[in-house]
């Protein structure tokens, strides 16, 4: 049964709407405002989002629909918006301009279940698809250790010369790209590489269509029983694919069982791929086996998602927004930012969530001379000088189908930007001492501690340079403009550290003290802090002592706990529902634990004990629900309520 979250502020709306739902086989919950939607969203697990464009009296329609599309975990369930008042071409337009799935005008309203029925056979099939591509990822797992398994078992009975040889057939083993093709030559599946060799349009084409005058449309046909390999074929650069050398191995699958047709499975190698494999292994270039390689690309993947991007805070959801949108494009982008910002870490994401399959490098432009950069961006051959005893590919090569990342960008001299700015137009470079140029598609990414108009200046960047960042720019906030989330970061870095010198909480007056500075140094100093300070407290709280003299100055402007009241809440008082104390009135009325009178004293701690005991009951004593509400992590949250006696 697919659960559905209804958002409509009309109660008659709502309940024909709920009703309505119930009798197709919906699980629904329905709330009034969009606030409260957000919150549900974000707690719970929904197939489906259903929102009223008319949001009285809260949050309107299409702003809580961008909003919950900012959310990692909601990126991929379809919203719906739909009107029941007058709706035109503007209000469509609002909704599929904050991301909006689907749009429903009060005219189509009776046929919406239409509407939620395609959304979810949508979503259904995308899940079938990973589903499809997670076991296609297992069994190439598979087939990779066994032969690497067997690669090691022939090496001890080899000797030298024969090694090297199986090395070179192993290098040229694994396929860059896997297609499935029926009976017909229409490509039914493709992997990640398959769509990136041949194009993302590739599924459903005509080989020949795909491939057009190779005869690779021929040759696969004509494996019928035998494997066929060693096919060589080029395909032209089209708008979704550049210019390859390919080679194609095709196996043949006798019976597909679903459909009763006869399959097969063409393997694709990447020529030039294979070369720089071959020029490394020569180079003797040592690297991470094969089979850690492949662990630690899911571990990044994994790792480096929207939701790395940690805070809830209006500079980091603007930051999030900024990231999704380069996310699937294959622009350069400039990434701003002070130092210690978090530039590489919004890199990391922009490479490991998108379809690239190739590696991300870097390199810092300020740590090496011009002449340097130059050999380690393009690469050069045996003998250019005297101490190039082999071919060496550079990073423009190395990180083929991947991404550059130039750091310090600004460092770069004009003349070395206008020569990479060259070969990223035309997508070819020339080797230091190379006579034939060599094809390449990378996507480059730049990091820079300056503003986009001043990266554009003249005094510093080449026109052509700089023209490749225009308008594609990504801003990292400094930490003081994200201070909301430091209780996040705070809690993270705890966890982080905390275990390996047995510390487990921060004392309130160090936690205030670390919300208070300015942090020039950003998130990097902040983790250093933290780090310094767990080794410091060396299995007690993080106390103002523990942190960097930066640190302890600013600590003499603490507010005085002098005048919050030192004494238990009374047994006497009554309580919530959600457990809070609720103290008599005279006159035998009850008051609210958050109220303020005359006698309650003048002290921002003392409003913050009521701020928690208002959070507590709205959220029926859900602890983690309050600590969402008022924004503070989880750890914050228990120190408060134990500090002020509050269970």
């Amino acid at each position: 049964m697919s659960h559905v979250l209804l958002i409509e502020p009309e109660a008659s709306d709502r309940l024909v709407l709920k009703s309505r739902l119930h009798e197709l086989g919906y699980k629904v919950t329905s709330l009034e405002t969009g606030a409260k939607g957000l919150a549900e969203a974000r707690d719970k697990h929904f197939d489906l989002i259903l929102i009223s464009a008319e949001g009285k009296g809260g949050i309107e329609g299409c702003e809580v629909c961008k909003r919950m599309k900012a959310i990692p975990e909601l990126m991929h369930v379809p919203i719906v918006v739909y009107s029941t008042g007058k709706s035109g071409a503007e209000l469509a337009e609002a909704a599929y301009g904050s991301n909006g799935d689907a749009f429903v005008p009060r005219n189509q309203m009776p046929y919406i279940h239409l509407v939620l029925e395609a959304q979810l056979r949508h979503v259904t099939r995308c899940r079938e698809s990973q589903d499809q591509c997670r076991i296609l990822e297992r069994e190439n797992q598979r087939l990779e250790a066994e032969l690497s398994n067997s690669v090691k078992v022939g090496l001890g009975e080899m000797d030298e010369a024969g090694k090297a040889v199986l090395l070179r057939e192993f290098a040229c083993g694994r396929p860059d790209g896997v297609l499935v093709v029926d009976a017909a030559g229409h490509v039914q599946h493709a992997d990640r590489g398959g769509l990136e060799l041949m194009g993302r349009s590739v599924i459903g084409q005509a080989l020949g269509k795909a491939a057009p005058a190779t005869g690779l449309e021929a040759h696969v046909r004509d494996a019928r029983t035998l494997s066929s390999d060693g096919f060589r074929f080029e395909v032209s650069a089209r708008k979704d694919r550049s210019q390859r050398s390919l080679m194609a191995t095709v196996v043949p699958v006798t019976r597909n069982e679903a459909s009763g047709q006869p399959l097969r499975v063409v393997l694709l190698l990447d020529l030039s791929k294979r070369k720089l494999a071959e020029e490394m292994l020569r180079a003797h270039t040592p690297g991470i086996p094969r089979q850690q390689l492949t662990e630690l690309l899911a571990a990044a993947q994994s790792l480096f998602t929207l939701k790395a991007i940690t805070g809830r805070g209006n500079a980091s959801t603007r930051l999030r927004e900024q990231v999704s949108n380069w996310i699937p494009r294959s622009n350069a982008v400039l990434i701003s930012g002070g130092p210690g910002s978090g530039k590489r870490h919004v890199a990391n994401v922009l490479h490991y969530s998108s379809l690239s399959t190739g590696p991300i490098l870097s390199v810092r432009c300020g740590a090496q001379s011009e002449e340097e950069l130059e050999l380690e961006i393009f690469g050069y051959v045996k003998g250019s000088f005297p101490g190039a005893l082999a071919d060496h590919p550079g990073l423009l090569l190395l990180a083929q189908d991947g991404t550059l990342l130039l750091e310090d960008a600004d460092r770069l001299s004009k003349g070395l930007q206008a020569r990479i700015a060259k070969a990223i137009e035309e997508h070819k470079l020339l080797r230091k001492g190379g006579r034939q140029p060599e094809r390449f598609e990378v996507r480059l990414l730049a990091t820079t501690h300056l503003t986009p108009e001043q990266f554009e200046q003249e005094s510093v960047s080449d026109p052509k340079f700089a023209h490749l960042f225009h308008s594609a720019h990504i801003e990292v906030p400094a930490l003081a403009a994200r201070r909301e989330d430091i209780p996040m970061f705070l809690d993270f870095y705890l966890e982080l550290f905390g275990p390996l010198h047995r510390v487990t909480e921060i004392s309130d007056e160090a936690a205030w003290v670390l919300g208070h500075y300015d942090w020039p140094g950003n998130v990097a100093e902040l983790e250093s802090a933290m780090e310094e300070a767990c080794a410091a407290a060396a299995g007690g709280p993080i106390e103002v002592d523990h942190l960097p003299h930066a640190l302890q100055a600013i600590a003499e402007a603490m507010p005085s706990h002098d005048v919050i009241p030192n004494k238990p809440l009374s047994e006497s008082h009554s309580y919530t529902s959600g457990g809070i104390p609720v103290p008599a009135r005279a006159g035998g009325m009850d008051m609210r634990p958050w109220d303020i009178d005359e006698e309650d004293p003048i002290s921002l701690e003392h409003y913050e004990m009521k701020a928690l005991l208002r959070a507590l009951d709205s959220c029926g004593g859900d602890k983690l629900a309050a600590a969402r509400l008022l924004k503070v992590g989880k750890s914050t949250l228990y120190r408060k309520l134990k500090r002020f006696g509050i269970s």
